[in-house]
């Protein structure tokens, strides 16, 4: 399956017009072998996506390919296009049509492909917790869903089929499961023994305050100046430079890797 900057939803299409039942497996949103964030320390191939984290599959729409032209952009941060409507070549041949009416995929797929996995831990850590969101996205269809057009459409970033009113309805919804994944689920997948990633945190020194951030809510947060030792952190405070940050797992075992501003 293609990818959705470069037309996974004419594949899709092709197999659904030959009524196949379809189980898509796109690869800048469901590859697990592709990094969580856009750092050069992330483990992962970037061909298909510079980036595949939570948030990400959370935010898909898999009965609706051609909407993601409205938000996502391609492996060089570039906005995109897609055009549904039907299309014909020069000789008259349908190029592309969309979907048929009221087709729907049968299911999502994710795939890490282990070819540069070297141990079992690896392989938990490319998994979870993103493939989470895979099984929430998998098995419930949103509200906040934008409904495909049969009759087509264009659609990128000027369209605006995805409504602000349904990405403020994904928004809180994306908060409430946020909080369910870290206040619940990281701790049962600690108890069961998974190596499950640890988020890295976004920082910036103000006025020699240090502010830092993660998308998961309330996971615990430390930064060090030099060569002291780790302080927990709770809001602005001011700090010398160079400082490191880093996230620690609610249990306290053990901390992802650090960030430093210098």
């Amino acid at each position: 399956m293609g990818r959705i900057a470069l037309g996974a939803h004419q594949q899709v299409s092709k197999q659904a017009r030959r009524n196949w039942q379809i189980v898509l497996s796109i690869p800048d949103v469901l590859y697990f072998d592709f990094p969580y964030e856009i750092d050069p320390k992330e483990r992962g191939y970037v061909w298909a996506s510079r980036r595949v984290k939570s948030r990400t599959l959370f935010n898909f729409m898999p009965d609706n390919l051609p909407v993601h032209a409205e938000f996502r952009v391609d492996t060089l941060g570039r906005p995109f296009a897609i055009d549904d409507r039907l299309q014909q070549g020069a000789d008259g041949k349908i190029i592309h049509q969309p979907l048929p009416r009221n087709y729907k995929v049968r299911g999502i797929q994710g795939q890490l492909w282990s070819e540069t996995v070297r141990s079992e831990q690896q392989a938990q850590y490319m998994i979870f917790p993103r493939l989470l969101a895979l099984v929430e996205r998998a098995w419930h269809q949103p509200s906040w869903q934008v409904p495909y057009i049969y009759s087509g459409a264009k659609y990128d970033h000027t369209t605006d089929m995805f409504s602000d009113k349904k990405k403020a309805q994904r928004d809180a919804a994306w908060q409430q499961f946020n909080a369910t994944l870290s206040m619940k689920e990281l701790v049962k997948l600690k108890r069961a023994g998974v190596f499950y990633r640890l988020l890295t945190v976004g920082a910036i020194i103000e006025n020699m305050l240090l502010k830092v951030n993660t998308s998961l809510i309330g996971l615990p947060i430390e930064y060090k100046q030099g060569i002291g030792q780790w302080q927990p952190y709770h809001s602005p405070v001011s700090v010398k430079k160079p400082v490191q940050v880093r996230t620690r797992s609610f249990s306290g075992n053990r901390a992802d890797r650090s960030l430093t501003l210098q």
